[in-house]
């Protein structure tokens, strides 16, 4: 007797479609992580809403993708169309939003008209996520090294006490940076170096021109270590 076969779930064209959404995503995420800077102004808030349009855009041509190829009944077509919209939803807001920040990045920072200048910025809270520390400074997170994550454990203020997962820094710690501008645009790298946390109170603050990011221009050399 011969085996009748099961019954797809897609047809070709919805096969290919929610698979290049999940590879979407999957390279859209190894993109952003490998970018090297944050930029700390000017603010861009124009990318979430250009990431939002590429996610309803793409929610709505996946819904429509779905219904057209899922071979289910009529409540598991609905159900296949929602699970579509949410990836398709998930990878336009990727694609969109980091594509907008590459490419504001890239105009706000031309070549040949980038300087360096050494700083530091204050941190407000230190954490760990899986293996990897971060310190959060005014808004912006860069990940750190085991060895600084170190020693800000070893030197916290006798009084300082955790919230939840966090180390409260509150101006007590700074992150020695370069901070690379170009007219009135800064920006740091993500992932700062090995000895790059030290005391604030071997800085000196500044306040950068148009911008609520509060940094400090380095005067010593740290040997608060």
């Amino acid at each position: 007797m011969e085996l009748s076969r099961p019954k797809r779930r897609f047809g070709a064209l919805g096969v290919f479609w929610n698979g290049g959404m999940i590879a979407l995503i999957g390279v859209a995420a190894v993109v952003d992580n490998v970018q090297a800077f944050v930029e700390l102004t000017p603010h861009h808030p124009e990318t979430l809403w250009i990431g939002m349009a590429c996610a309803i855009a793409l929610s709505a041509l996946a819904i429509v993708i779905s219904l057209w190829q899922s071979q289910r009944s009529p409540t598991g077509r609905i159900a296949d169309a929602v699970v579509a919209a949410a990836l398709g939803g998930f990878a336009g807001f990727l694609l969109g939003h980091i594509t907008a920040e590459r490419i504001t990045m890239a105009m706000d920072f031309p070549a040949g008209h980038i300087t360096r200048a050494p700083a530091a910025l204050v941190i407000d809270a230190i954490y760990t996520k899986g293996a990897q520390h971060h310190i959060d400074t005014r808004g912006v997170t860069l990940d750190i090294s085991p060895a600084d994550f170190a020693f800000i454990q070893a030197h916290r203020r006798p009084d300082n006490q955790n919230v939840g997962d966090r180390i409260i820094s509150d101006g007590w710690f700074c992150a020695d940076v370069a901070l690379e501008t170009a007219g009135k645009a800064v920006r740091v790298l993500r992932r700062l170096p090995g000895d790059s946390i030290g005391l604030c109170a071997d800085m000196k603050p500044l306040l950068l021109p148009g911008s609520r990011i509060i940094v400090d221009t380095v005067v010593s050399t740290g040997e608060a270590k």
